[in-house]
């Protein structure tokens, strides 16, 4: 071994140089090969991805974000399905074309509006579309309600029903969204149909019934007692 002023000193191992005569890494082309090659395929990979996307989709998405700004008011699925309406009773028969109903809706359970528009049923069935709900935003739940009336007593108009002769569902909380493509709208889930009650005849009614038929039953009366009259031939025969 060698030895430095007596002392022994051992030799360092030999290094192979990774340096060119340029002062670089010898191996740095290999590497910045290999990542290139690398990053290219990502960025193909990424690049045929892209591609395989629809293009409906995208243009649903970008729909939908511009179309649902902050604080829009969201929509429902205007339909009873599963809670058919019916007359008189549970048991009766389905609500016909002279039923009319229309939606009822707010942030609360006691601040329902009606929203929407009302129209016709179809064997129980009432469906009007997506139905806006002003003053609650998509993303939140509103409340609500369905509500049905005779319009062969109280025409179309919502506002001249009497409160009485509403037939009701439950109040139901719904999730509201933008009803835009590729989202979607929720419709309530009615537990309890709305019955529509059979209007209630008014005591002027049923005076003017009354006298009605004690105006018949007297003329019948008095045709009764009525003496019968024959004719006969004079002189008779013989």
């Amino acid at each position: 071994m060698p030895t430095i002023n007596g002392a022994i000193t051992r030799s360092r191992p030999w290094i192979p140089s990774m340096l060119s005569p340029s002062g670089q890494c010898s191996s740095t082309p290999l590497l910045n090969r290999r990542i290139g090659g690398l990053e290219s395929a990502e960025s193909d990979g990424v690049d045929r991805n892209m591609r395989n996307i629809p293009l409906s989709l995208v243009v649903g998405i970008v729909s939908m974000l511009l179309s649902a700004p902050a604080g829009a008011q969201g929509v429902f699925s205007g339909a009873n399905l599963g809670a058919p309406t019916r007359l008189w009773s549970a048991d009766d028969p389905l609500a016909g074309t002279n039923v009319l109903g229309q939606f009822l809706a707010g942030s609360t359970a006691d601040s329902l509006t009606p929203v929407g528009r009302f129209d016709i049923h179809q064997n129980g069935d009432f469906f009007v579309g997506r139905v806006t709900v002003p003053n609650v935003p998509v993303g939140q739940r509103a409340y609500v309600q369905l509500v049905a009336w005779d319009s062969a007593f109280w025409g179309s108009s919502l506002a001249n029903v009497p409160a009485d002769q509403l037939g009701r569902t439950d109040i139901v909380r719904v999730f509201l969204t933008t009803g835009v493509f590729p989202d979607g709208a929720f419709n309530p889930h009615f537990t309890q149909p709305a019955i529509v009650p059979v209007p209630e005849p008014s005591v002027p009614g049923l005076g003017a019934l009354g006298l009605g038929l004690l105006l018949v039953g007297s003329r019948w009366h008095a045709r009764a007692r009525r003496p019968a009259f024959r004719t006969s031939r004079w002189p008779p025969r013989a």
